[in-house]
């Protein structure tokens, strides 16, 4: 049982599940929810999600040995080769799965797994680069939801079991993507100044190792106001009501202001490492509002 335990905690649960809600509400927000093709997106997203994980904490064997020697891995509870068998079944999971499902469905999770492999192999170490992937591959989960349900027919001629919640629009799913995007290349830029000695340490070259946090937290802050500008724009095209725009405003656009205040007055880690939960938080409430002010029949 102890041994399940530990290979569920190489999944990091409560990250992978947060990315299965993504898929659900990307799908809901395109017009509703497909029982055949979107839960194969589901779990194609989560085995992705967490094939990545058990291939970070792999990657990162020799400096947990060090930093975090109490984690599976380092700690010989899961070793190493199982853990490699365990990310290749999870990844393997994910690419085969999906191909009962539509092109678009096809080519996100395709790119999407190709971005998540080099992301722990090298990009991670290129610091904004490595933000830049994070931002993607958040939005994508998003875009794999909308694509579940509006993104076309499956490539075999199986049943579907559409339920619809208003009229399909690929389009509409595209505005929560490029909020998760903005929200989180924001939020990762804010996480480097809070993990900048640990950065340090393992080579990975975020801005705030590169320039300073007094100077990184400006390209945080540029996000979160370019989030703050995008909120409006969906409801401005029409494509969701007053309610999503008072929640983004009242909500999300109120925690960003915050943060982008506190960077403004105190760029520590320790402030930092409050900023980014409170982007977090934001962020979850984004997914509410893009939910709510879905213009429903």
């Amino acid at each position: 049982m102890s041994r399940i335990k530990d290979f569920l905690g190489l999944i990091r649960p409560i990250n992978t599940v947060g990315v299965v809600i993504a898929v659900i509400l990307g799908s809901l927000i395109s017009g509703g929810f497909d029982f055949y093709i979107s839960i194969i997106c589901i779990i194609s997203a989560f085995t992705a999600a967490a094939g990545g994980m058990v291939e970070n904490d792999i990657v990162d064997l020799e400096i947990d040995k060090i930093n975090a020697p109490e984690r599976a891995i380092p700690s010989g509870r899961v070793p190493k080769n199982h853990a490699i068998i365990f990310m290749i079944i999870l990844f393997a999971i994910s690419q085969s799965i999906i191909f009962f499902t539509n092109w678009l469905s096809i080519f996100i999770i395709t790119t999407g797994n190709i971005l998540i492999v080099l992301y722990s192999l090298k990009l991670k170490k290129l610091g904004f680069i490595g933000n830049l992937i994070v931002g993607i591959t958040t939005g994508y989960c998003f875009l794999l939801g909308g694509a579940s349900f509006a993104g076309g027919a499956s490539i075999i001629n199986l049943t579907r079991f559409p339920v619809y919640i208003t009229a399909p629009s690929l389009i509409r799913v595209i505005f929560p993507s490029v909020s998760a995007f903005l929200m989180n290349v924001g939020r990762e830029i804010t996480k480097g100044i809070d993990d900048l000695k640990g950065d340090k340490e393992k080579g990975i070259k975020t801005l705030a190792v590169v320039l300073g946090p007094k100077k990184s937290r400006y390209f945080a802050i540029s996000f979160y106001v370019a989030t703050i500008i995008f909120s409006v724009v969906p409801y401005l095209l029409g494509y969701f009501t007053i309610i999503y725009l008072l929640i983004a405003i009242l909500g999300v656009d109120t925690l960003l202001g915050y943060s982008i205040y506190s960077l403004l007055k105190d760029y520590s880690s320790k402030n930092a490492h409050k900023i980014k939960k409170i982007v977090m938080f934001g962020f979850y409430i984004g997914f509410f509002a893009f939910l709510l002010g879905i213009p429903f029949f």
